[in-house]
Parts: C-alpha cells; sequence; structure tokens
C-alpha cells in the first residue's frame, strides 16, 4: 500500500500472486487505498433528527421491523385471528376449526413463518445499517434499498384484494419515514478499516 501511495510509482503483480491473493484482489487494493474516515459512533448521532445520518434511520428500521415481527409471533401463538380477520372472513377460529380441523394450524403455521421472516429480514437490515453503511461500504446502501424497495412493493397487493390489514399498515406508515433518508442520504467520506494483506485480525501472517 505504501507503494501505491507514492506518485508516479509502478506497481506489477504477478500471476503467483494473484492466485495466492484470490479473487477480488484488485478491488481490495482499490479499498486499501482509499482514504478514510473514524467510524462513527452512537455519541456521533446527536438527538436533531433533522441531521441523523441514513445508517441510523436503517438501523431503527431494523428494530422496528424485529419488534414488528415478535408481535406477530406472539399473536399467531394467541389468538391467531385479530378482529379485522375474523370481519373479512365471517368467522372465528371456532367455526374455521368446523369448517376443517386443519385450517386454524395451517393460519398459525402460515404467520410464525412471516414473523420469523419479518425477524430475520430487521436483523438483515439492522446488520446492514451499523455494519455496513455506518462504515460508508456502497453494497450495504444499495442491499438495504432493494431489500425495502420490495417489501414496500408488497404492499400495493394488499389492494387488489381490498383487505388492509390495520397493523400492516401501521407498520408501513411507520418504516416509510424511516427509509425516505436512507433513499436520499449517502455517506460521502469512505468509514471503513481494511486488514492488512495476508494477516488475521491478530496480525500474524497466514
Amino acid at each position: 500500500m505504501r507503494a501505491l501511495a507514492e506518485p508516479g510509482r509502478i506497481v506489477l503483480a504477478t500471476p503467483g500472486l494473484l492466485v495466492e491473493a484470490g479473487p477480488g484482489w484488485f478491488g481490495r487494493v482499490v479499498e486499501a487505498a482509499t482514504p478514510t474516515a473514524p467510524t462513527p459512533s452512537l455519541r456521533d448521532v446527536g438527538l436533531d433528527p433533522r441531521r441523523w445520518p441514513a445508517w441510523w434511520w436503517g438501523l431503527m428500521a431494523g428494530v422496528v421491523m424485529v419488534v414488528a415481527g415478535l408481535v406477530a409471533a406472539a399473536v399467531t401463538l394467541g389468538p391467531v385471528l385479530l378482529w379485522y380477520d375474523r370481519a373479512y372472513l365471517g368467522m372465528d377460529p371456532d367455526a374455521l376449526h368446523d369448517v376443517n380441523h386443519h385450517l386454524v394450524h395451517f393460519l398459525r403455521h402460515d404467520r410464525i413463518t412471516l414473523a420469523g421472516t419479518m425477524v430475520a429480514i430487521g436483523v438483515l437490515h439492522a446488520g446492514l445499517a451499523a455494519g455496513g453503511m455506518r462504515r460508508g461500504w456502497p453494497w450495504a446502501r444499495k442491499a438495504f434499498l432493494v431489500s425495502g424497495s420490495i417489501g414496500f412493493a408488497t404492499v400495493v397487493y394488499l389492494f387488489v384484494h381490498r383487505y388492509v390489514e390495520p397493523l400492516h399498515a401501521v407498520l408501513t406508515a411507520a418504516l416509510l419515514p424511516m427509509f425516505l433518508p436512507v433513499l436520499r442520504r449517502r455517506t460521502s467520506v469512505p468509514r471503513w478499516t481494511v486488514q492488512p494483506e495476508g494477516r488475521n485480525a491478530s496480525g500474524a501472517g497466514r
């Protein structure tokens, strides 16, 4: 890296070096040679929401999604159907059981899967925000935006069947204001840390 930092210096990579280094060597070299700033901490966030960085909004969105998934799991393990479900179906769990004794178990299986998916997505978003976007990795922001865009697009499907879940609508309304700052704001200065090539975390050679 010191050789790359010297103006006019030409660095040659032999085939043996490229084979030993593995795929992505050029990308790792560029990342290691990129000037970076210290990684921000929670103390740097501040109390003014207007100045909160994109990664903090993304972290909050992930936490909210995890909490919503846990709430969905609690509903699934409890009443299974809420008041708006019963109004839409015109049945309660006992009536569904009379139609087919597998229906209630099927709904519980379907909804606990949804709850698990919500928790998994929330953990993913929190990790992308705090572990990737906070350090300025472009791929982390792209992954967050692609995942979030697909999630919000599925809300339109609810209106196709004229079945709008109040809790789903509340969750969407809560997440959208957190998603928009991530969409608009970019990390201007890279803040990642690259380990020296060929060394592990303890500094010893491979």
